[in-house]
């Protein structure tokens, strides 16, 4: 948003251990810390572990509604591209991956051997 810096939040160091449901809680705790402070919080950013997506989604389970956009692939054989973005405490909370770490995350699966099929 124009003249509106963002705040980047570590609450505490944790160790790399913690497991997805561990991680929710502390991250619920500071999202709705946030907003009952009257500070907004529009995005929630991880890296791309397979532990932070699953937090993602948990968040995604626990939020009280989610909105669910579907946006028409522009190639018509592909599937609609899905966006769910969480309802917390009466504010939308977009979940999304911190751009270099998803560039890292790509090129480094294209030298694991996985392969996606359509």
């Amino acid at each position: 948003m124009p003249g509106i810096l963002p705040l980047i939040l570590a609450p505490k160091a944790i160790p790399n251990s913690l497991t997805a449901q561990e991680l929710l809680s502390h991250s619920l705790d500071l999202i709705q810390g946030l907003l009952c402070k009257n500070i907004k919080v529009v995005s929630y950013a991880c890296d791309g572990t397979e532990t932070e997506w699953s937090v993602q989604k948990l968040i995604k389970q626990k939020a009280s509604f989610q909105y669910i956009y579907r946006i028409k692939h522009p190639i018509p054989s592909y599937d609609n591209i899905v966006s769910t973005i969480a309802m917390i405490n009466s504010q939308l909370v977009v979940m999304i991956q911190v751009s270099n770490h998803s560039l890292k995350t790509l090129r480094n699966n294209l030298h694991t051997g996985a392969r996606y099929s359509h």
